[in-house]
């Protein structure tokens, strides 16, 4: 996943379906779901783009996301939200929603 400020953001997720981490270095849930991110990426990673934005660094990218709480993913398509994951997930939730996420990529 690579981090990214707003600016290399904003050329990122009008181009390809993306994956955004909202996080923070000093945030527990946060450090317990990069692995688990880390896999789906690699089994995803011909069909999303995956970013990560720092919060603290990026507040201005925060209230643009209406993002609240860390850690924060969200899908964008053709630069449109199409999907919100909040909080502490687990493996299965984050599978799941790969799966749902995938198939809008297909169907758009």
């Amino acid at each position: 996943m690579q981090l990214m400020d707003r600016y290399e953001y904003q050329d990122v997720y009008q181009d390809a379906p993306t994956i955004v981490l909202f996080s923070g270095p000093w945030c527990r849930p946060c450090k317990a779901l990069k692995p688990l991110l880390a896999k789906i990426e690699q089994e995803y990673a011909s069909t999303f783009a995956f970013i990560e934005i720092d919060a603290s660094a990026e507040p201005v990218l925060m209230v643009q996301n209406y993002v609240e709480e860390l850690p924060t993913i969200l899908f964008l398509l053709q630069g449109e939200e199409q999907g919100r994951l909040v909080g502490s997930v687990g493996q299965d939730t984050l599978d799941a929603m790969f799966v749902a996420w995938q198939s809008l990529v297909e169907i758009g």
